[in-house]
């Protein structure tokens, strides 16, 4: 998790909230994380992370049925994806 992290935010994405193991507790722990200004060439959006990571990209269209956001969606070639639209 903490590779996927480090790599989203070094091009360009912002840790909300998390990004880190939690204090104090050992094992394979990590904090809920969501990340915003994700964007395509980000491990995050192209490997399966398989943790509490959200990655958040913004397409240009506020119409969830508009090319921009059915093209990113479909960038993806994993199974486990979702979507919010607002």
């Amino acid at each position: 998790m903490e590779e996927l992290v480090a790599d989203a935010v070094a091009k360009g994405a912002r840790v909300l909230c998390g990004g880190k193991r939690p204090d104090g507790l050992a094992g394979n722990f990590f904090s809920p994380t969501v990340l915003a200004d994700c964007a395509s060439g980000m491990r995050v959006l192209e490997e399966e992370t398989f943790g509490p990571v959200l990655a958040i990209v913004k397409v240009g269209a506020a119409d969830a049925a508009s090319p921009a956001a059915i093209a990113t969606l479909l960038e993806s070639k994993l199974g486990l994806t979702a979507g919010i639209f607002a």
